[in-house]
C-alpha cells in the first residue's frame, strides 16, 4: 500500500542522514513521514515527527520551511480533533509566511484558517480569508490552494444556509484536485459531495460520488475505506469497477 512504502522509504532516509550532518534534509523527510502516519490515523507519531522536523527549522533558521510545518501540525491538530491549538498553528504559519514573503505558504495558511473557523462553527469568519486565499492561489497558479479555499467556501456557504452556493464551489475543488493528482483529497472531496448531495435529496449523484471515493480509499489502504464501504452497502449500491 502507498503508505506502507512511504513509511519505509522515509524510515531508510532517516537512517542514511544519521551518518551526514544534513539538517535541511533531516527536516523535510521528517515532515514528509508525519503524512503516511497521519492518514492512518496514528496520530502521536505524526505529532513526533513535526515537531521534531519545526525544532530542525528553526536551527537552521527556515523561515518558509518552518511555516510549511506550522501548516501540516494545525492540520494534524485538527485531525485530532485539537481545534484551537490547529487555528493556533495556522495563524503562525501565515505569520512566518508573511515574513518569508512564500505566496504559496500565505494562502494555504489562510484556507486553513477559513477552515478552522468552519470547524469552530465560526463560518462567518471563514469567507474573508478564503476568499484571500483563492485570490492568491489563482494569481499565482497554485491549484492545491485554490482546492483548499473552494473547499473553505463552500463550507461557510452550507453553513449559512446556501446549499447551492456550496455545491458550486465543493465541484470546483474537486476539479482543482484533479489537477493536483492528490488522491486522497480528490477522494475526500467525491466523499464531500456525496454527503451534500445526499442531505439535499440527489441519491443518485450522491451514490455516485461516494463510490469514486470508495474506489480510492480502498487503493490507498485509507482506514476511511471499511466505514464508507458499510455505508454504501446500507443502500444496497454497488460501486463502479476499478479502472
Amino acid at each position: 500500500k502507498p503508505w506502507a512504502t512511504m513509511i519505509r522509504c522515509g524510515q531508510a532516509a532517516l537512517a542514511a542522514l544519521r551518518h551526514v550532518e544534513d539538517v535541511q534534509a533531516e527536516a523535510r523527510v521528517l515532515n514528509g513521514l508525519a503524512t503516511p502516519y497521519q492518514r492512518l490515523h496514528r496520530y502521536d507519531e505524526a505529532l513526533d515527527f513535526l515537531q521534531r522536523s519545526l525544532r530542525l527549522r528553526r536551527q537552521a533558521s527556515d523561515l518558509r520551511g518552518e511555516g510549511g510545518v506550522w501548516n501540516n501540525l494545525g492540520s494534524l491538530y485538527g485531525d485530532m480533533g485539537r481545534l484551537d491549538d490547529a487555528l493556533d498553528c495556522f495563524r503562525r504559519a501565515l505569520d512566518a509566511a508573511i515574513r518569508s514573503g512564500d505566496q504559496y505558504y500565505k494562502s494555504a495558511a489562510l484556507s486553513n484558517i477559513a477552515e478552522a473557523h468552519l470547524l469552530l462553527r465560526c463560518p462567518d469568519q471563514a469567507s474573508e480569508p478564503a476568499r484571500e486565499a483563492l485570490a492568491i492561489a489563482r494569481q499565482i497558479g497554485y491549484p492545491q490552494v485554490e482546492a483548499l479555499a473552494w473547499t473553505s467556501l463552500g463550507g461557510a456557504c452550507l453553513a449559512l444556509g446556501q446549499p447551492a452556493a456550496a455545491l458550486d464551489h465543493y465541484q470546483q475543488a474537486l476539479a482543482a484536485w484533479y489537477r493536483t493528482g492528490d488522491r486522497p483529497r480528490t477522494a475526500a472531496a467525491h466523499l464531500r459531495l456525496g454527503d451534500l448531495l445526499h442531505d439535499t435529496g440527489s441519491t443518485a449523484q450522491a451514490r455516485h460520488h461516494r463510490s469514486h471515493a470508495l474506489v480510492i480509499f480502498e487503493g490507498l489502504g485509507d482506514p476511511q475505506a471499511g466505514e464508507l464501504r458499510a455505508r454504501l452497502q446500507e443502500t444496497a449500491f454497488r460501486r463502479p469497477a476499478r479502472t
